[in-house]
């Protein structure tokens, strides 16, 4: 133990516990993390014997700050950002400036006075370091236990009225005089002294036994005694001390101390991982409060290699201790005989094992026992009682059959070995305060289980219990800004943190979250409990808020984290129960199983899209379309179509009973049916505005026209069918995606080609609807058998299959016939190629990206125009049209990033007042992503039309040579000039340009990959294709002799060379 009891001055930077005395006694404390009032226990312990939670109890003594440009910022924050004027944005860019100087001068302020004396009738501010906020009055808000107080709370960011002065309670104390540890004082409001922290004598409703600590003017007042726990000299980085957080990790047989339940029983093990990097497989249950045990049960210190510690674990409280009660052991003790030949196995014990729990940390290398121990450094556990030495076992704890263990016991062992080292690794504060957070949710939830189970449950618990899970919410989204006016439900996030994830299912969040939900129904049954239900069957509304908050923290928990989908998929079963129910169970389970293929085909059968369907027509007077999207992610799963689930899905929707009564159905007029044969571009005829109509169970509803008409004008239920319209071709084109015959075979003859490119053309409807049927499109028509993707071109070919002579019109002739059923494809498609001709030099004539939907449309053009490509729809004089267009589609889209409003307003609109992205940057960075995924497309189009032109230019290059060959001309006897004459005359045919290629080399600079890898690979494409061309003469029969004596007149063009010199040929 170190230190003596002697009394010492207080001073800023010294972390103390506040005790209160007088009629309520206990320490000063909080309700977790996730209650913000200040409480007393009497039942939680005194000065002579500290409480188990003692870590909700240290306050740092802070120097008063400065709030009042933050103060005014604030104030000034809470009005509208969107509707402010210039010179009111000025203004607020000037405020947040000053806010931000005075926040660098309070830090500088503190630093300097850490260390000074407080005195008596200084201002002082209490920084609650368990959670980082300050103890603060609330002027505005009554006490809960008395309406004549104060409300006391702790606050993040502070204010003036988180000042406290310091008064004696004692005569023999004045002001001036010095604050000693251990005295009691009178804390007083400093903007009002006769207000001063007062302990209520009444305990709280909602948690009996606490006090509620508040500001208050009655007499007498509570006395407080400031017991100091670590000094400011010991409270310094870099060196251990009580109070750190740590890992310890045994180096050689690397892994990590930890402590964990196996069949309900606590163990102290070193945990094996299968991960490349041991060091790397971090977890929440291997982090260990350091405590430095002290002559005073409430002080700490630093930790110097003569101290005794002990080791906390920060989630369940038990301590690392060897397991004294061996019988060998209490003999030697009793005969006085040393036992440092046994050995003790490592336990888990609670705190009131005080001899089995203390330990030494001996250095491993030479240091003076006076030495404080560094924040990082090796490390051997010798255990105090025994003088034993801690190591590592090869005896396992979770021996079953069929599975390699994890868990390794430790001992105390009487010699010391060299290889049993830990390394004491230091763990930030942000994941000790995220455990500490999801700790305190955690017994929360587990107490609203408990009172649900047994029916008690108050309107008080459910609003708590919402309350926490709305934090959970906001936490794994690593969201730390107001979310005052946000619903979590509708809350997007991109940015979810794998490591609070992880937290969430270690620390059993998860369990007891799945424990809410199981209780309103019946386990026998399965149907509701009359508690929990409606006279209509329905839940009741004051309970499906709580169960909507419970699933949209699983859906979280679980995305993108296969640990987590894997402990989530073992409630499947119970989950399907709730489907139906209004309370989001179906978009969990959709979201579960999107992108994981296992998962998926495992547990999606037909009973699961039977009841899908069945909402389906339950919710169809609403047009809900819900639904249509969980059966559409349900056909897909990372992109590519699961046959399984579609062929399930096909059957139970297009095939049963309620396929009229639950999807809309596209007619076009068979009066203008022969038009469209006769002109290809029929789609731009005026006649063709209103054509396209929708039914329902087979009576006419609108036409689409007329819906996007009443829509734009703002009817409700018009809006409502054409979107449900959209989602349901979505599922249409999830359903076909990747070839599955059997919905393209149903759904081709209803939704033809051309009353897809009729609503894709039509201005006058929404973009949603157009990129919809786009879509539909490429899925339902293009990309199906029997189209086959354009071999790449062939180097190999025989001599005597080279034409006599060849031009564009020729070539296309001949590579179109090629397949007996291109021309019925062709005249099939001829119209759509058309409207991608024209949509897309209508693009690049206008060069305007500002709106996102025309985008995305433009995009899925795009896609359509690459599987036209891909299928070789194209001939050379197309596909040099279609490269001029896209050129100058992505010359723009090369320049400056595309912002959607000026830049002056977007950094007026960059933050609100917490620094929360503005929804006009989500806009704009969305609308980039889109402009991305653009030029990405407009890039592989070019792959596509550079094998074509290759092609073209060795049947090209090798017709010359025919020519010669057919003139008399002996090849072999060829000169040098003339075959680089005719090498340059083909080089010459579709060749890219200078622009071209500063376009390609500004996105190799991009940071998005795919960009960047299209741009690279199309870059050296493009410098590769002379060499490609040359080398066609070692693989073409017949030339053998001419390529043996070209590669000897050009040192460059033999194998394996990279010489170059003087040569135009390469």
């Amino acid at each position: 133990m170190t230190g003596g009891s002697s009394a010492k001055i207080l001073r800023f930077g010294d972390v103390v516990s506040i005790f209160g005395e007088g009629q309520t006694t206990g320490f000063l404390s909080t309700l977790g993390s996730v209650d913000d009032r200040c409480v007393l226990n009497p039942k939680n312990g005194d000065t002579s014997a500290p409480p188990k939670k003692f870590r909700d109890c240290w306050f740092m003594l802070c120097p008063a700050l400065r709030y009042s440009a933050q103060q005014q910022y604030w104030h000034a924050s809470r009005t509208n950002i969107t509707s402010r004027t210039q010179d009111e944005a000025n203004l607020m860019r000037s405020l947040h400036h000053a806010a931000e100087l005075e926040k660098e001068q309070n830090e500088k302020d503190t630093t300097k006075k850490i260390g000074m004396p407080l005195s008596y009738g200084i201002n002082v501010q209490l920084l609650h370091m368990k959670s980082k906020k300050y103890l603060t009055v609330n002027r505005r808000i009554p006490a809960k236990s008395d309406k004549l107080a104060m409300r006391v709370y702790l606050d993040r960011q502070g204010n003036e009225d988180s000042w406290f002065q310091i008064a004696p309670f004692y005569n023999y104390r004045t002001l001036g005089d010095s604050v000693i540890g251990n005295d009691e004082a009178i804390l007083c409001s400093a903007g009002n002294t006769q207000q001063c922290l007062h302990a209520s004598e009444e305990s709280l409703s909602d948690n009996p036994g606490s006090h509620e600590v508040n500001s208050s003017a009655a007499t007498p007042f509570t006395s407080w005694r400031l017991v100091l726990y670590l000094s400011y000299k010991e409270n310094i980085p870099k060196i251990l001390k009580g109070g750190d957080v740590v890992r310890l990790f045994h180096v050689e047989k690397e892994r990590f101390l930890t402590l964990d339940a196996y069949k309900s029983v606590q163990y102290v093990f070193l945990r094996t991982t299968m991960r490349a990097s041991a060091t790397s497989a971090t977890s929440s249950k291997a982090l260990w409060e350091i405590e430095v045990l002290h002559n005073e049960p409430c002080r700490s210190g630093a930790g110097y290699w003569n101290s005794v510690y002990r080791l906390k674990h920060m989630a369940t409280g038990l301590y690392v201790s060897a397991d004294l009660s061996n019988s060998n052991y209490r003999q030697s003790m009793e005969s006085d005989v040393s036992a440092a030949g046994e050995e003790f196995l490592i336990v888990a014990a609670g705190s009131n094992t005080k001899d089995g729990t203390l330990f030494e940390f001996c250095p491993t290398s030479a240091e003076s026992e006076d030495s404080v121990v560094p924040e990082s450094s090796f490390v051997r556990l010798r255990h105090c009682g025994t003088r034993t030495w801690v190591g590592a076992t090869e005896q396992a704890i979770d021996v079953e059959e069929g599975t390699k263990p994890v868990m390794h016991k430790l001992s105390c062992m009487s010699q010391r070995r060299d290889e049993e080292a830990f390394a004491v690794v230091p763990v930030p504060p942000d994941e000790v305060r995220d455990l500490d957070f999801v700790n305190d949710v955690s017994e929360v939830l587990k107490d609203f289980c408990h009172k649900l189970e047994l029916g008690t449950v108050s309107s008080n618990d459910r609003r708590t219990a919402c309350q926490v899970l709305k934090e959970v919410i906001f936490f794994i989204a690593e969201s730390d800004s107001s979310h005052v006016n946000v619903d979590p439900l509708d809350f997007q996030t991109d940015n979810v943190s794998r490591d609070r994830q992880k937290l969430l299912r270690e620390q059993f969040l998860l369990k007891y979250i799945f424990q809410v939900l199981k209780v309103p129904l019946e386990e026998s049954s399965g149907n509701l409990r009359d508690s929990f239900q409606e006279p209509d069957g329905s839940i009741k509304a004051k309970w499906k808020y709580t169960f909507r908050l419970c699933y949209r923290v699983l859906c979280l928990s679980q995305e993108q984290y296969r640990k987590n989908q894997e402990y989530v998929a073992k409630h499947f079963g119970f989950m399907q129960k709730q489907i139906g129910l209004d309370i989001h169970a179906e978009e969990t389970i959709t979201a579960l199983v999107h992108n994981n293929r296992k998962l998926l085909e495992k547990h999606i059968t037909q009973k699961e899209v039977n009841t899908f369907v069945g909402l389906l027509g339950k919710n169809i007077e609403k047009w809900d379309y819900r639904f249509l999207d969980h059966l559409s992610d349900l056909c897909v799963s990372n992109k590519t179509g699961i046959p399984s689930t579609q062929k399930i899905i096909c059957n139970c929707l297009l095939k049963g009973p309620e396929t009229t009564s639950v999807l809309l159905e596209a007619r076009m007029k068979n009066s203008q049916e022969l038009l469209r044969f006769q002109d290809p571009r029929w789609y731009e005829k005026p006649e063709f505005t209103s054509e396209v109509i929708l039914y329902i169970s087979g009576y006419k509803k609108k036409s689409i026209s007329e819906l996007a008409l009443k829509a734009s004008l703002g009817f409700g239920e018009d809006a409502a069918i054409l979107k449900y319209y959209c989602h349901q071709l979505d599922l249409f084109s999830n359903m076909c995606l990747g070839r599955h015959s059997l919905s393209i075979r149903e759904l081709s003859p209803k939704l033809d080609v051309n009353l897809l490119l009729r609503c894709v053309s039509a201005e006058s409807l929404p973009f949603e609807l157009r990129i919809s049927c786009c879509r539909l499109v490429r899925n339902l028509h293009v990309d199906v058998e029997p189209q086959e993707e354009e071999r790449k071109v062939s180097l190999s070919r025989p001599w005597w299959n080279v034409p006599r002579d060849i031009t564009i019109e020729e070539y296309d002739n001949e590579h179109m016939t090629k397949n007996a059923m291109k021309a019925s494809q062709m005249k099939k498609f001829e119209a759509t190629m058309i409207f991608i001709e024209n949509y897309l030099h209508d693009v690049a004539k206008k060069a305007d990206f500002r709106n996102i939907l025309h985008n995305k449309l433009s995009v899925e053009i795009l896609k359509l125009a690459k599987e036209f490509a891909r299928f070789g729809f194209y001939g050379i004089g197309s596909l040099n049209h279609l490269r001029t267009t896209l050129s100058t589609i992505l010359a723009p889209l090369c320049r400056e990033p595309i912002t959607s409003i000026p830049r002056r307003q977007s950094m007026i609109l960059m933050k609100n007042e917490n620094g929360a992205a503005s929804r006009a940057n989500k806009a704009e960075d969305e609308n980039n992503l889109v402009l991305t995924e653009m030029k990405v497309i407009i890039l592989e189009i070019y792959e596509h039309i550079h094998e074509m032109i290759l092609d073209y230019r060795l049947t090209h290059f090798l017709t010359n040579l025919k020519k010669e060959s057919e003139n008399g001309t002996n090849l072999a006897d060829l000169g040098l000039e003339i075959f680089t004459d005719y090498f340059e005359e083909s080089g010459s045919i579709c060749e890219d340009d200078a622009e071209f290629l500063k376009l390609l080399l500004y996105n190799i600079s991009s940071n998005h990959y795919a960009l960047f890898r299209s741009a690279t690979k199309l870059l050296m494409t493009i410098f590769n294709q002379n060499r490609r061309l040359f080398h066609v003469f070692e693989k073409v029969l017949g030339l053998e002799e001419l390529y043996y004596r070209i590669t000897q007149l050009c040192p460059f063009c033999r194998p394996k060379s990279c010489q170059v010199s003087t040569t135009r040929i390469c």
